[in-house]
Parts: structure tokens; C-alpha cells; sequence
């Protein structure tokens, strides 16, 4: 396995996991401080699913985000 290593020196990606409106907010962040992009996601739809279709969803959201 690779050794995973982090830094900020090229910059930060933020997520946020919200209740209410249910949903993952993402930022991305230069190493200056500055904003590049947000992006929110909904996921309200999730809540009425089963718990272990739940979370092979919540899965794929965060897929769709790094890859």
C-alpha cells in the first residue's frame, strides 16, 4: 500500500455533512486561503432508504466527488 501523505501546500478541500436541509457541502481552497469552487449535493432522498442502501449511497456521492 501506498503511504498516504498530506499537505496544504497546493490547498484544501472542505467537506461539510448538513442536517437540515440534508446535504454535503464541498469547497475547494487555494493555498493562498482563497475559494476556488463550492458545490453542494442533495441527499434528502437518501433518508427514506434503507440503512445498508444508505450508506453504499453515501459512498458513491463521495466517488463522485474525488474521482
Amino acid at each position: 500500500m501506498d503511504k498516504f501523505h498530506m499537505s496544504v501546500e497546493n490547498g484544501v478541500i472542505g467537506i461539510d455533512i448538513n442536517a437540515k436541509p440534508f446535504h454535503l457541502a464541498i469547497a475547494e481552497i487555494n493555498k493562498d486561503g482563497n475559494l476556488i469552487s463550492y458545490k453542494r449535493i442533495k441527499l434528502g432522498h437518501f433518508a427514506k432508504r434503507k440503512k445498508g442502501r444508505w450508506k453504499k449511497e453515501i459512498k458513491k456521492s463521495f466517488r463522485k466527488i474525488f474521482i
